[in-house]
C-alpha cells in the first residue's frame, strides 16, 4: 500500500497496541497512521512534489477543457424497460422448532449433500471424505442406484444454478443434480 501523507511528527515506538488514551483521540485515518508512524519509518520513502498551491489553482482555472472534444465521444442511448420484479426461491422453509432427532437428520443430510456436490460420479473416491460407515453405505447405495448407473455416460451437472424471468417473476435456484440425456 502506498499512503500519501504530509510530513508527520515522530511518535514513540508502539510494541503491540496503541494505548487507549491515544486511540480515543483518533479523528481521521491520518491520526491513526501518525500514532504508529515510528513503526512505519523503515518503509517510508519521502518524495518531494512539484505541485504547489499556485500550480493547483492555476491548473483549475486553465482555459483548457476538462473533457475531450465532442467529436471523439460517442454516446449511445439504451432504453431499459422498468418493471417491478418479484423474487421467488425454491428451497423449503421450516416454520417450527427442530427437535434433537430432526437436527441430527438434517446434519446427516447436509454432510451427504456436501459429498454429493463434489464427488466424481464416473470415478468416485470415497476415501477422500472421511465418512462414517453409515454415511459411506448411503452414498454407495445412491451411486449404485439405477438412476446413476443408467445415466453414467450422460452429462451430469452438480449444483447447477439457474435464473429465469417469467411474468415479471425472477426465479432463482440450484439444481442438486441435473442429468442431460439424448431426449430428456
Amino acid at each position: 500500500m502506498i499512503f500519501v501523507t504530509p510530513s508527520m511528527e515522530e511518535e514513540k515506538l508502539v510494541d503491540n497496541l496503541v494505548p487507549t488514551y491515544i486511540r480515543r483521540k483518533y479523528s481521521s485515518f491520518l491520526t491513526i497512521i501518525n500514532s504508529i508512524y515510528s513503526n512505519l519509518l523503515p518503509y517510508e520513502k519521502s518524495v518531494s512534489s512539484n505541485a504547489t498551491k499556485e500550480y493547483l489553482e492555476n491548473s483549475k482555472s486553465s482555459s483548457e477543457p476538462d473533457t475531450l472534444p465532442e467529436d471523439t465521444i460517442k454516446v449511445e442511448t439504451i432504453e431499459i424497460e422498468n418493471k417491478e420484479i418479484q423474487e421467488k426461491h425454491f428451497s423449503k422453509e421450516m416454520l417450527h422448532l427442530v427437535t434433537k432427532e430432526e437436527q441430527e437428520k438434517l446434519d446427516f443430510g447436509t454432510k451427504v449433500h456436501a459429498v454429493l456436490e463434489t464427488i466424481n460420479f464416473q470415478n468416485p473416491n470415497l476415501s477422500l471424505y472421511n465418512l462414517s460407515e453409515t454415511m459411506e453405505q448411503k452414498i454407495k447405495s445412491f451411486l449404485n442406484s439405477d438412476l446413476i448407473k443408467e445415466n453414467i455416460q450422460n452429462n451430469m451437472y452438480q449444483e447447477y444454478e439457474f435464473l429465469y424471468f417469467e411474468n415479471n417473476v425472477e426465479s432463482h435456484g440450484i439444481i442438486d443434480l441435473l442429468i442431460e440425456g439424448k431426449d430428456k
